[in-house]
């Protein structure tokens, strides 16, 4: 089940020292063992940074990851994203439409491997899954993450996350940063949504 806080990333540096070649593409049907594969580092390398365990995710069957691959590869209400930089598979995301808003959306499990954060990977997902998500006419989408995750709230924020207009509600236990993605040829607004929970 996913939780708030069920992804993981930092911010983009503003450039590699060495040569390389980012790459984000969608999943393809059949990649569920490259997703997978991910899927547990991500868990095994970042424990606190999801609610799902490592454990939990291990105990999936194939045919469960199969699944679940497949259909956000050819979905038009969920997908995942790689990132690869030449050619190895260095991170993933994952964006979902709400079931009960079909303009708006949700990132869930972004994750970088460590040995390549700071290239700007995190970025390039995320422009490339709003690219996808307005194409679909989705006209907002949200990211939530836990208060202790300074590093993925510092990344919104350095990408110009700001307050909520009036219109949107928060509770008393959330802090709410808004972004409009300023890319053709739409304008999507995403939101951050910083949940302040004692666990």
């Amino acid at each position: 089940m996913r939780r708030p806080w069920d992804y993981h990333f930092e911010e983009p540096a503003e450039a590699a020292t060495h040569c390389q070649v980012n790459k984000v593409r969608r999943i393809e049907a059949g990649e569920f063992d490259l997703y997978k594969r991910l899927r547990l580092d991500a868990l095994k390398e970042d424990p606190a940074a999801f609610v799902t365990t490592y454990e939990e995710a291990i105990s999936r069957s194939d045919e469960s990851w199969r699944n679940q691959a497949d259909e956000a590869a050819t979905s038009a209400e969920r997908a995942l994203f790689f990132a690869f930089v030449n050619e190895t598979a260095a991170g993933l995301a994952g964006l979902y439409r709400d079931q009960d808003n079909p303009q708006a959306g949700e990132f869930i499990q972004v994750w970088i491997a460590p040995p390549f954060r700071k290239r700007g990977l995190a970025m390039q997902l995320i422009e490339f899954a709003a690219d996808w998500a307005r194409k679909r006419q989705l006209r907002t989408v949200k990211a939530i993450v836990a208060k202790e995750n300074a590093g993925v709230i510092s990344f919104y924020e350095k990408c110009g996350f700001s307050r909520p207009p009036l219109n949107i509600e928060v509770s008393d236990q959330e802090l709410t940063l808004q972004l409009k993605m300023r890319m053709a040829p739409t304008v999507l607004t995403a939101y951050i949504i910083v949940h302040y929970l004692s666990c």
